[in-house]
């Protein structure tokens, strides 16, 4: 099985997953195309400067080797203790293979990575690129992944990115409000900052059949997943502004009234 293994570019030193996150394809680190990007790839697993030129250049971990090929066969010094222990109970359990082995090498470079430093530019450039409602949506998707994983870049990028956005008039803007809401909510830890945003979003959106789902959405956040004392800061602008209706006037001081009631019940 060694030598099985030796005999692809998955299991040598110069191979590397050809995007941030778990690849399905890979990249050779000694092609000197991409020389001049190794720092940004290695360092900081950016590949926002060379992506059409990794999509050119990635293969199949499987790949046959070249002349160059140099194995990773000093498990003690070259893995880390956790992908040893998960290689060994592959083997042991007579389930090493070429593929078991690479996801293991993929998995264990996943736990190790510090997603909450990692680089945002391609996600940014993505989105800021996509033209239609799915190509947006799909380019949000890495967002609430680096959130979770408390990237706070991440974060202050994608509350740009809506304050950017022209106001709410059209189904699609609100559809597009929404998925970003569902992105931005998912680490507590910035729901200050989003009760604020949320706020100052409304206050430019006008109250109409076709953005009602958006108000539906941001009240809903204020009801269930919003702490009290954050509520009761954000909300109040909403009541001394004329821009609001009676009838949403009247639920905002039903989420105050229940948030102060839980406030002092704690």
């Amino acid at each position: 099985m060694k030598d099985e293994l030796e005999r692809l570019c998955g299991n040598c030193h110069a191979v590397h997953p050809a995007e941030p996150f778990q690849s399905d394809f890979a990249i050779c680190l000694n092609d000197p195309e991409l020389e001049p990007y190794l720092d940004d790839i290695l360092e900081r697993q950016d590949f926002s400067r060379c992506q059409d030129l990794v999509l050119r250049k990635r293969f199949a971990w499987d790949r046959e080797v070249c002349d160059d090929f140099d194995p990773v066969d000093d498990v003690g010094e070259e893995w880390s203790p956790e992908l040893t222990a998960k290689v060994m109970k592959l083997a042991e359990d007579g389930d090493l293979t070429a593929e078991t082995f690479q996801q293991a090498v993929l998995d264990d470079a996943f736990d190790r990575t510090d997603w909450s430093s990692a680089p945002i530019d391609g996600c940014v450039r993505k989105l800021k690129e996509s033209k239609t409602l799915d190509a947006r949506e799909e380019a949000l998707n890495p967002f609430g992944f680096f959130i979770a994983h408390r990237n706070k870049a991440a974060f202050d990028a994608l509350c740009e990115y809506l304050r950017a956005l022209p106001p709410a008039e059209t189904l699609e803007d609100k559809a597009l409000r929404i998925e970003i809401l569902r992105q931005l909510q998912v680490n507590w830890e910035y729901q200050r900052e989003l009760a604020l945003l949320l706020v100052e979003d409304l206050l430019r959106t006008a109250s109409n059949n076709t953005t009602r789902g958006w108000y539906s959405e941001v009240l809903y956040f204020f009801e269930r997943r919003c702490p009290p004392e954050i509520a009761e800061e954000a909300l109040p602008p909403m009541l001394d502004s004329p821009h609001f209706s009676y009838r949403i006037k009247t639920r905002v001081r039903g989420i105050l009234e229940a948030a102060s009631f839980e406030r002092l019940r704690r």
